[in-house]
């Protein structure tokens, strides 16, 4: 695409995605369309996924299912995401966590020295930079 000016626009291209059979994701996030977006964003890496439309949700199938990366809304009915990865990190629980928020700079201090914060991306999501993330923190010798 060029602009009036004839001056190249970064485009948002999809990204080839690492195998990660025997990995999963939950997504979590308690707009339905949002959720579902995401999902999509990772039909092609053969990793399990899970979804979760509140907090509290997504705490029990983080205890029950063990994924290895979480993606989720950092506002989120009955649990936060800060309230679910406090929960994680007071249960001594691996799980990496991606927190997406529309305000970044509300969030993003407060878990910035945690370990299993993998990042904390901006809303709206550019899915392309999602991927990258999440392929790093799941594979990270390939994308070095």
């Amino acid at each position: 695409m060029m602009t009036a000016e004839s001056e190249p626009v970064a485009i948002d291209a999809p990204l080839a995605a690492p195998n990660l059979a025997g990995r999963s994701i939950l997504v979590v996030d308690d707009d339905p369309i949002q959720r579902v977006l995401l999902v999509h964003a990772f039909w092609d890496v053969d990793a399990t996924l899970y979804q979760a439309g509140d907090g509290k949700e997504a705490l029990s199938l983080i205890t029950s299912q063990h994924p290895d990366l979480v993606i989720m809304d950092a506002r989120m009915p009955k649990l936060s995401g800060p309230e679910v990865l406090a929960a994680l990190v007071r249960a001594d629980h691996p799980t990496k966590l991606v927190l997406t928020s529309g305000n970044t700079s509300e969030f993003g201090s407060m878990v910035a020295n945690l370990e299993n914060v993998v990042a904390v991306i901006e809303k709206p999501v550019h899915l392309a930079h999602l991927r990258r993330v999440v392929f790093q923190a799941l594979d990270g010798d390939a994308w070095r």
